[in-house]
């Protein structure tokens, strides 16, 4: 039974089971008319996943015991904290993700962490047009509360206490921690109001908006302090706040960059980019790739892989070039010497 549903042992003799049963309908009907896993309480969903019960509450009483943390180099300089779930925890966070999150609807303006969502596509909703701004949100999913996600799983219907006890399984020191599977699904969910005040904002001012993860792209005719200024008070109603430092304005004319595609015309990718790549191989042809790296002093580990998946990434964007392909496919000839 819902712990919100208990019923004290005081006055259970004035109940009987058809005044139970109403009450269990009355919880079970919103969650079940959403498609969403009847849930009673901790230990259901412990039987549910297929842990003890003590083990789970372990994890929501200190949670920090149960990720490794570490550093990443973040692709424009310094580092990025990640929190990576230890096994039992993200088996249990990916049981979360996949009956409950994947089935509750976001809005069509976020582009990131999405099946059939690409890269390219959120950027090319903003060719050829005027003018491009794009925003981005300060410390995303650290800076998503405990709070905010405790009223997620309770806007589904679960008791608020079952709603606190799935959030503490979700989250870290009070917020999202980047690195667990249910992260990103939980910070399309929270921004989606958000992201269907803005897009009904764009709707009414002829402009074009998506949401990719942090990044916030607008674009079209627009007055730049007026937009900043709204964008700027719907995200300080969910806590959240604008990296002001990362704020660009693109004009026609100039190189319009949306989540580092180049967007002026068409999509395509940035010169440096593909010269870069291009570059390396050549080199590669020329020294072999033990040279090559000697010659440059590359020192990363696994520098191929690293290579190819620009090559890749490079090609998934501009299809249609067979030099790029064609180095790329010498990439993957020379991998399979180094297998």
């Amino acid at each position: 039974m819902p712990d919100a549903l208990l019923i004290p042992i005081s006055v259970a003799s004035e109940f009987d089971t058809r005044d139970v049963q109403r009450l269990l309908e009355l919880y079970a009907t919103p969650i079940r008319d959403r498609g969403l896993p009847l849930i009673y309480d901790a230990g259901h969903f412990a039987r549910l996943v297929g842990y003890e019960e003590d083990l789970l509450y372990a994890i929501t009483n200190a949670p920090e015991r149960f990720y490794r943390t570490f550093s990443i180099k973040k692709k424009g300089g310094g580092k990025r904290k990640l929190n990576e779930p230890l096994p039992t925890l993200k088996e249990i966070q990916r049981w979360i993700l996949a009956n409950i999150l994947e089935h509750v609807p976001v809005s069509r303006a976020a582009r990131a962490y999405r099946r059939g969502y690409k890269l390219r596509g959120n950027a090319s909703v903003h060719t050829r047009q005027k003018s491009v701004l794009k925003m981005d949100v300060r410390d995303f999913f650290g800076s998503i509360p405990f709070r905010g996600i405790q009223e997620i799983f309770y806007s589904f219907g679960y008791t608020e206490a079952l709603s606190f006890f799935l959030a503490n399984v979700c989250c870290l020191d009070g917020h999202l921690p980047q690195g667990a599977p249910t992260t990103a699904s939980l910070s399309n969910i929270y921004m989606k109001p958000f992201d269907e005040a803005m897009l009904e904002f764009c709707r009414k001012n002829k402009l074009r908006f998506t949401r990719y993860a942090d990044d916030i792209t607008i674009s079209g005719t627009f007055d730049p302090g007026l937009v900043k200024a709204t964008i700027t008070a719907m995200l300080n109603d969910l806590s959240l706040s604008i990296a002001n430092e990362k704020t660009r304005v693109f004009r026609r004319g100039t190189r319009q960059i949306v989540t580092g595609l180049v967007v002026n015309e068409r999509v395509g990718i940035p010169r440096e980019v593909k010269r870069k790549f291009r570059q390396d191989v050549y080199y590669i042809r020329k020294f072999g790739l033990d040279g090559h790296m000697r010659h440059s002093n590359i020192m990363r580990s696994q520098y191929l892989e690293h290579i190819m998946g620009i090559g890749a990434y490079i090609i998934n964007i501009e299809k249609n070039s067979k030099s790029l392909k064609a180095d790329f496919e010498y990439l993957k000839l020379l991998r399979r010497t180094y297998a």
